[in-house]
């Protein structure tokens, strides 16, 4: 589906989405595996360096601006334990509405910034390069708002059924190990349920579903392929991990000042390998070729 009249994106449709890909002599598609997608999110990184850092760059000033009404809520803050103090009623006003507006504010913009990665990302992996006038539209702003909506519901639900049943069992067998149990009962449950709908913004994006639809595309997308996805997130994590440690290091090596190379550096490679490394997954899963 085109998301930018710039630079338009193929047009599938929701009947698009097919389970898998098969290789072809062209070596355009592609099966899925996770060697083969971070290598291709590698490369492509660099080739699109520039643009990746600039993408961070923008990316971080829309973050700081979500973050103003906290910061407000902060100074508004200011003397509201004092009963002697004549702002306390309106500090205590202002900082409510300024924390609950940071709150929408920070949801609006993250739901904006992680659709329009998914654009960049399949125009990427199109063969059209980074280009930044993907991040800025709100066409299916409003489906992948719904569908993250409900995907928090179904999180907080499902893992609050373990959690609940460890402190239960904790408080009837005053066993403190089942609070334990309960907390990786709940990870493991997010785990799971932030793989299998990892796919539902690009089957908004590339093949227009609606939202709640998004998430049925999502997992059949990625029934066959779970633990190849879950092993490209861990590995993906892995390696941002790694490259800002060595950024820290090279870094403070570098007598601290070093750190305004190498942390942005880091920062764009990272922001690379994850938003291509999951443009090539969706890519390859659902049968279309990778450029």
């Amino acid at each position: 589906m085109s998301d930018s009249p710039q630079a338009p994106l193929p047009v599938n449709g929701p009947d698009a989405i097919s389970t898998g890909a098969t290789g072809t002599p062209d070596g355009q598609i592609r099966p899925f595996q996770v060697g083969a997608a971070i290598a291709y999110a590698w490369r492509t990184t660099w080739k699109n360096f520039w643009w990746l850092l600039l993408l961070g760059l923008l990316v971080t000033v829309l973050s700081s601006i979500a973050n103003l009404p906290s910061y407000g809520a902060s100074l508004a803050n200011i003397d509201v334990q004092d009963p002697q103090s004549l702002t306390t009623a309106f500090s205590a006003a202002t900082f409510g509405i300024l924390s609950l507006l940071g709150v929408v504010l920070q949801l609006l913009i993250s739901i904006f910034v992680g659709i329009g990665l998914i654009r960049i990302a399949l125009g990427a992996t199109a063969g059209d390069g980074v280009k930044l006038e993907r991040l800025f539209t709100f066409r299916g702003f409003g489906r992948y708002l719904g569908a993250s909506i409900i995907i928090g519901l179904i999180v907080v639900a499902a893992t609050a059924v373990p959690v609940l049943g460890g402190l239960a069992l904790t408080i009837a067998l005053d066993q403190v190990a089942w609070v334990a149990v309960a907390i990786v009962l709940a990870i493991a449950i997010a785990i799971f349920f932030s793989i299998a709908f990892s796919m539902f913004g690009f089957a908004i994006v590339d093949a227009d579903a609606p939202g709640l639809s998004s998430l049925g595309a999502s997992w059949r997308l990625v029934r066959p392929h779970f633990w190849g996805l879950l092993g490209l997130s861990l590995l993906v994590g892995m390696i941002i991990v790694g490259l800002f440690v060595a950024a820290l290091i090279v870094g403070v090596l570098l007598i601290i000042i070093g750190l305004l190379a190498t942390i942005p550096l880091a920062m764009t490679v990272a922001l690379g390998l994850s938003i291509l490394s999951q443009g090539y997954a969706y890519r390859t899963l659902s049968g279309q070729p990778v450029r």
